[in-house]
């Protein structure tokens, strides 16, 4: 009967034992669970932050295929930009030459002019007054028109 007894108190000791590991474990649990509520908006969270984050993935990788649109497009333009600046160039350099070369048939015309218009010496001069006073206004006339242009 000791036996028995010592078996009981053995057994009723495991059993107290054993009921306060269950009972840790059940706070164990209950804190877990705890836990996965607290948890719960943090998960939801994070899935809302992946779409997000995928969605601006999308619209990064959009980005960066108009930004390399717009830098295709701004080196074409760029390309036509010195294309007109050296035509305008030309243009100017041609626009000069040909100023210069006004200038230079103007100042031809005009020496021409003064040779013809200086006044004759002898009977020229007398015999043909009316002829003489006609010329210094064709003259003017000439001269005008060829600086006005």
């Amino acid at each position: 009967m000791a036996t028995k007894q010592q078996e009981a108190v053995h057994t009723l000791q495991e059993n107290a034992r054993l009921l306060g590991d269950l009972s840790r474990a059940q706070g164990d649990l209950h804190q877990a669970q705890e836990e996965v509520r607290g948890l719960r908006p943090l998960k939801d969270e994070l899935g809302f932050a992946q779409r997000r984050s995928e969605e601006l993935g999308r619209r990064l990788v959009e980005q960066d295929a108009a930004v390399q649109q717009l830098s295709t497009s701004k080196e074409q333009l760029q390309a036509k930009v010195d294309e007109l600046l050296s035509a305008k160039q030309q243009l100017e350099l041609a626009l000069a030459t040909a100023r210069s070369s006004v200038t230079a048939q103007e100042q031809v015309v005009a020496s021409m002019l003064e040779r013809f218009s200086t006044p004759a010496t002898g009977p020229n001069l007398v015999a043909n007054p009316v002829e003489e006073a006609g010329r210094p206004g064709k003259r003017e006339s000439k001269k005008s028109t060829g600086t006005g242009t």
